[in-house]
């Protein structure tokens, strides 16, 4: 009988440090997943984006002002994870180490790769370009 005492004794040791492990387990909703972030395009690391034509990669996203608008998607290949550029005479988003090219909103216009770019928002108010999405 003292065995089951001491058992039970465990046990109730034990209860707080499963639930404490559990809770610390639990996936809460992550906001860090999202992309938030504003560009002042008076800053100087900003200056190419005051020029039709002119990109930056910045926070591992593509920004890019073509034809009076801004654009943003991921800037790695999603072939093989290359950083891309973007040509302004071919309004082409590109690969330099293979023959992949997207359009300016990330879609897939020649292979080797069959996945979209993801593609962000980007909205200038004044000075400002906020870039956002999932």
């Amino acid at each position: 009988m003292a065995v089951n005492i001491i058992n039970v004794k465990k046990l109730f040791l034990l209860i707080p440090v499963l639930l404490f492990c559990c809770y610390s387990c639990k996936k809460e909703p992550s906001t860090t997943n999202g992309v938030n972030f504003d560009l002042d395009l008076n800053e100087s690391a900003n200056a190419p984006l005051k020029q039709a034509g002119g990109y930056i990669i910045t926070h591992n996203i593509l920004v890019i002002h073509f034809l009076n608008n801004y654009f943003a998607t991921a800037s790695k290949c999603s072939f093989d994870s290359s950083l891309l550029s973007f040509n302004d005479t071919t309004a082409r988003i590109v690969c330099p180490l293979n023959t992949c090219k997207y359009d300016i909103n990330g879609e897939v216009k020649n292979g080797p790769t069959t996945t979209a770019l993801k593609h962000y928002n980007a909205v200038l108010i004044g000075t400002t370009l906020s870039i956002t999405g999932n």
